[in-house]
């Protein structure tokens, strides 16, 4: 049971250390790949794509679990929520 969890929080650690990496780089992604899907895993862009799909696929293609890499639309339009 313990090797298990080390496995997930192992994982969960890459994926926190991604999410990190894609916050810290949103503005240069936005500027690269405007109005883009991206996938980013192992600290790096895996996957861009206009379509969700497509993108979800190509990860997939490359061995890529989509449930293991951040996914994020880098929209250059200012998003406005109501709460």
């Amino acid at each position: 049971m313990e090797s298990y969890l080390n496995i997930h929080e192992g994982a969960l650690k890459d994926f926190r250390e991604d999410v990190k990496y894609f916050i810290d780089h949103k503005d240069e992604l936005t500027e690269k790949y405007p109005n883009n899907w991206v996938g980013i895993y192992h600290h790096r862009v895996v996957g861009v794509n206009k379509d969700l799909n497509t993108l979800i696929g190509d990860l997939a293609k490359h061995g890529i679990s989509p449930g293991k890499a951040v996914v994020e639309y880098l929209s250059t339009k200012e998003t406005i929520m109501i709460l």
